[in-house]
């Protein structure tokens, strides 16, 4: 089972980056299951990577089917532009990507 390592209200892929990089302690490695895959075009995928606090309309649609189940495994959507490299959203009930990982598909 794949795990990533995910950060709370972290507000862009940059700082996910350098917290990733830096003080990968302050995250917290949760197991995970894809439910959806977004495949964005790049212009929107570059403006979802600055955006993560900011209420966003596919999240908002799939929200409630996004959980954390009986095992602790995060159920969330992949965000991607390339279908291999992307962002793991787990918005635990609200309309923006609230937790967030970064996931290679082809690892």
């Amino acid at each position: 089972m794949d795990t990533a390592l995910f950060y709370r209200k972290c507000p862009n892929s940059k700082e996910y980056f350098k917290l990733a990089n830096n003080y990968p302690y302050l995250g917290s490695k949760l197991h995970f299951i894809i439910e959806y895959t977004i495949i964005l075009k790049p212009k929107e995928y570059d403006k979802f990577l600055n955006e993560f606090l900011y209420d966003n309309e596919i999240i908002k649609k799939i929200t409630n089917s996004l959980y954390m189940d009986d095992f602790d495994r995060i159920h969330c959507a992949f965000f991607t532009s390339d279908g291999n490299n992307g962002f793991l959203i787990y918005p635990s009930g609200y309309n923006y990507a609230r937790y967030v990982a970064f996931y290679n598909l082809k690892k």
